[in-house]
């Protein structure tokens, strides 16, 4: 199979470019970094395969509709909230 091939049958199976599906796995990676870890934003961009923290943090934002930071922040206060609730 040729790779014309194999990136159109992708593409008609997935309904998404092959480009697509790797920036939502990268975009999806970065959020369990941000969630899970207190690694510095820019370090977190570096280990999802962004070349700046700014190209990064533009991705973030149009497939998530926030900012890395504000992400954090928010996974933070709901794991906070959380932690409160079930010590009651």
């Amino acid at each position: 199979m040729s790779r014309f091939t194999a990136l159109a049958r992708f593409r008609r199976e997935e309904r998404i470019t092959i480009r697509t599906y790797f920036l939502r796995r990268r975009i999806q990676h970065a959020q369990n970094l941000l969630r899970t870890t207190q690694l510095p934003i820019v370090v977190i961009a570096r280990l999802a395969a962004f070349k700046t923290q700014r190209s990064f943090d533009r991705a973030f934002e149009r497939a998530t509709g926030t900012t890395p930071r504000a992400y954090r922040r928010r996974s933070e206060g709901s794991q906070t909230a959380h932690l409160q609730s079930g010590s009651e």
